[in-house]
């Protein structure tokens, strides 16, 4: 029984912080150019390297709710959250609660009930192979 509530705290961390990056990343695609204002006053990023970040940072939020290799997909989102960050001197809260979210999920792992936990469980069958006539 623990280790059904520790996959079910795993599998609702897991949601909620990638939910929470997964719309900001949308919310970066549909408004691209507040995020190409904000950061071309820090002279740091070009556009394309903006939309760039913002793609992968959406692909990592999907990865993450997902459980497709939570560790390598919060590795890098701490990375983002951390660079961020320093290049901007700003923290929010939500930047807060994303940091100790994907520090959790970096070192416990996204639990058992994850895609690819599904794929192993649950194999494809070996189908037929056709010959040459």
């Amino acid at each position: 029984m623990s280790n059904n509530i520790n996959n079910l705290i795993l599998l609702i961390i897991r949601v909620l912080i990638g939910g929470i990056i997964v719309y900001t990343g949308y919310e970066k695609i549909l408004n691209i150019d507040w995020g190409t204002i904000s950061i071309s006053t820090l002279n740091i990023l070009s556009v394309k390297s903006l939309w760039i970040v913002t793609i992968i940072q959406f692909l990592l939020g999907l990865g993450i709710i997902f459980g497709i290799w939570t560790r390598l997909m919060s590795l890098s989102i701490t990375t983002i959250i951390i660079t961020t960050v320093y290049l901007t001197k700003e923290e929010a809260v939500n930047t807060s609660i994303l940091l100790i979210g994907s520090l959790i999920l970096m070192t416990l792992g996204g639990g058992k009930w994850t895609i690819l936990a599904c794929k192993k469980k649950h194999p494809m069958p070996n189908l037929p192979v056709a010959t040459k006539f």
